[in-house]
């Protein structure tokens, strides 16, 4: 059920946006019960923000191949590949809008996704490739900030090359 919910809302939020997701057609799409998505999801931005993570999730894992540089590179790359591609444009639109009007929930989505994304950070650690007191949020708000600003202000395109300049860059900056 879950599944289909959460199907049924990327769907919306990729072809009319935030501003058009409601528990009606949610239910229809899903077929499911009204009275059920209010159970688990009290609000659209419940439903919204429970779909961007999963999709999230898997398709940005942080990867574990044993070297920082490369994990950073995969990572950065798998980034740039979601916020360009229709479900990442909709998810970030979505969050700009949740963010306007409950941003405690928009609040708590990037705590789940830093949180997702700090055991890469704290194993370079671990083998001595980043400095124990290094900051994981600041350094991770900068890593992905470099590759949302590439993408949404500058609107250049993101390769492997910038890629690999942001991470030399922050490799020899840690």
């Amino acid at each position: 059920m879950a599944e289909r919910v959460l199907a049924a809302v990327t769907q919306v939020l990729i072809e009319a946006g935030y501003t058009e997701l409601n528990f009606r057609d949610i239910s229809q799409m899903a077929n499911v019960s009204r009275t059920t998505l209010y159970r688990r999801w009290p609000t659209r931005a419940d439903l919204a923000i429970d779909a961007i993570t999963v999709a999230a999730t898997d398709q940005m894992a942080p990867p574990d191949t044993g070297n920082f540089a490369a994990d950073l590179s995969a990572l950065l790359g798998k980034i740039a590949d979601f916020i360009t591609s229709p479900l990442g444009v909709a998810a970030l639109s979505a969050s700009l809008e949740i963010g306007a009007s409950e941003p405690m929930a928009r609040e708590l989505f990037w705590k789940k996704r830093f949180g997702d994304l700090a055991p890469m950070f704290e194993r370079a650690q671990a083998r001595g490739e980043l400095p124990a007191q290094l900051d994981i949020e600041a350094a991770l708000a900068m890593l992905a900030g470099a590759i949302y600003f590439r993408v949404l202000v500058s609107a250049s395109s993101v390769d492997e090359e910038w890629i690999q300049r942001i991470v030399t860059t922050f490799l020899a900056g840690a």
